[in-house]
């Protein structure tokens, strides 16, 4: 499975963060990663528009979103629990 990066804005006030969440969620429902606000990985065999296909209809015509496939190398500082889920599955 290939990992890809998802990091959002969702531009409008009281908007409803979580269908978007949801969505993100159905892609890999056991294998996400969720450590930085407004910022995901999941492990899918789908392609980037396929993920976007999914988000998009759960956000709003002003809203942003990014995906990205990570392939390369990567680095961070994160509480644990965080980076042992990025160094298993990246």
């Amino acid at each position: 499975m290939k990992s890809y990066l998802i990091t959002y804005d969702l531009i409008k006030e009281g908007q409803n963060y979580e269908s978007v969440i949801e969505s993100i969620k159905s892609i890999s429902p056991d294998n996400w990663w969720h450590c930085l606000l407004s910022t995901w990985i999941v492990k899918s065999d789908l392609t980037a528009g396929d993920i976007l296909s999914i988000i998009r209809p759960n956000m709003d015509d002003n809203d942003k979103i990014f995906i990205v496939l990570l392939e390369r190398e990567s680095a961070w500082y994160l509480e644990d629990e965080c980076s042992d889920w990025l160094k298993e599955n990246l």
